[in-house]
């Protein structure tokens, strides 16, 4: 029995009879797909409890199937989903693994200047001066060579190390952001938009608007949240295009 049965009395004979017979074609094939994702079964639940309880949208769904759409699973599936996944995105932070949050890696070249100040201001006083008090310490002739050439070129590798998490963080951010700008939620739109398309020819802002709103209502959306008015989705499309 197809998830939109209670959906077919309600449309002339012909169009209910078709839309059965091809939904009981695909259906071993969907259980199968909803069996290993339960969250797409909940998707397309969600858009089928907004289609049976809104008259527009309910219209405008089998519009679009009068159109020629006729994978309908996709039509439930990517409506529920663009009311569900967030309107922007996100980047992660890089810092995670770490243990460091973005304030103290911000803070951190900083201190790392202050130290190498301070390591310049000991290196310069007569009394511990590395190239030449390690002379009388008890380590081999190497390690006085090499100690005493790094000691006193510490402040200059603090310094360049300072300036590298300075401008390698700046880059990371930069990345990061540019991966993960493009909003989830557009992405899906853009997806039910092509695929509309695709399926009957035009983009059918109108009938994709009712049924998302629909949608959005039973996902319990604020309106501050809603994005999907015909004007919104007119502007993604038309934007889909000149790409």
């Amino acid at each position: 029995m197809s998830k939109l049965e209670g959906l077919y009395g309600l449309e002339p004979e012909w169009i209910a009879d078709e839309l059965k017979a091809e939904a009981e074609r695909r259906e071993n094939i969907w259980r199968e797909i909803e069996d290993r994702e339960p969250r797409f079964a909940a998707l397309r639940d969600l858009t089928i409890r907004a289609l049976c309880s809104d008259k527009v949208a309910k219209a405008s769904y089998f519009n679009l199937l009068r159109a020629g759409w006729r994978q309908f699973e996709f039509l439930e599936l990517l409506v529920g989903m663009a009311v569900s996944v967030p309107r922007r995105g996100k980047a992660p932070n890089w810092l995670s693994g770490l243990g460091m949050t973005p304030k103290q890696m911000n803070y951190l070249p900083g201190r790392l200047n202050k130290l190498a100040d301070e390591i310049e201001k000991l290196n310069g006083y007569p009394l511990l001066r590395p190239d030449i008090w390690l002379e009388g310490r008890k380590v081999s002739e190497s390690a006085k060579k090499c100690f005493g050439f790094w000691f006193t070129r510490l402040p200059l590798l603090l310094r360049h190390y300072a300036a590298f998490t300075k401008g390698h963080s700046k880059d990371m951010r930069r990345f990061l952001w540019e991966k993960n700008r493009r909003a989830p939620r557009a992405e899906v739109l853009r997806a039910l938009i092509s695929l509309a398309q695709t399926e009957t020819g035009r983009p059918r802002y109108k009938d994709l608007s009712a049924i998302l709103s629909a949608a959005a209502h039973e996902a319990g959306l604020a309106d501050s949240e809603c994005a999907f008015d015909e004007p919104t989705l007119r502007v993604l499309g038309s934007r889909m295009q000149k790409k």
